[in-house]
């Protein structure tokens, strides 16, 4: 289950992708944010998390082509 620490760091990454032009889907962006907190790693065939890592370089993201 996503914390409040979790839902927190989604809001900022949305603002941030919000204000680069690259809005993204929610659950995306929390996903990603759960991934962040627990320092994991992302595999997935989902191109969108790309825009995640451009704003928050610590988002560890592996794209399976």
């Amino acid at each position: 289950m996503p914390s409040a620490k979790d839902y927190n760091m989604a809001i900022e990454i949305s603002r941030k992708l919000r204000k680069i032009g690259k809005p993204v889907g929610t659950m995306d962006i929390l996903i990603a944010s759960v991934c962040i907190n627990r320092d994991l790693e992302l595999l997935t065939k989902d191109s969108d998390f790309e825009n995640i890592k451009e704003v928050d370089p610590s988002f560890k993201l592996r794209i399976k082509k």
